[in-house]
């Protein structure tokens, strides 16, 4: 009886050692741009000029000094793909814009007079991120 106790406690502590030797997969890495190409480019981040510019723009911010947050979220609405770029400073009256694939600013989701994004229908519940600036205090 007492063996098969130890051989039981020996499988038990393999098994916790597996477990254990196992790396979780990291959030970034499941929330950050998604395997499918969108508005006709594989990586929205580095092949659109104009969120290539925002990116570089925010780095250099913090580069600076500047302790800005930003995260970049792709998203749906009735017309396509969109991209919401959400400052994430506490602001009462804070504006997250959505743009479309060619870089145009289509409405300002949360803005002090309402939501003017309402018949865009954005899928805010599928959003994805694909990026984040968050600078290290």
């Amino acid at each position: 009886m007492k063996k098969q106790n130890l051989t039981l406690i020996a499988l038990l502590l393999i098994l916790a050692g597996l477990f254990a030797s196992c790396k979780p997969e990291s959030k970034s890495e499941e929330t950050h741009t998604p395997n499918i190409s969108v508005c006709g480019v594989e990586d929205p981040l580095t092949d659109l000029p104009w969120l290539k510019d925002i990116i570089t723009e925010l780095e250099s911010y913090v580069n600076q000094g500047y302790p800005v947050s930003y995260r970049i979220y792709q998203c749906t609405y009735k017309d396509g793909i969109g991209f919401l770029l959400d400052n994430l400073e506490l602001i009462y009256d804070k504006a997250i814009p959505l743009i479309n694939c060619e870089g145009k600013l289509l409405c300002e989701l949360y803005g002090f007079n309402g939501n003017p994004c309402t018949e865009f229908e954005i899928d805010l519940e599928n959003k994805v991120l694909i990026w984040e600036l968050i600078p290290k205090l």
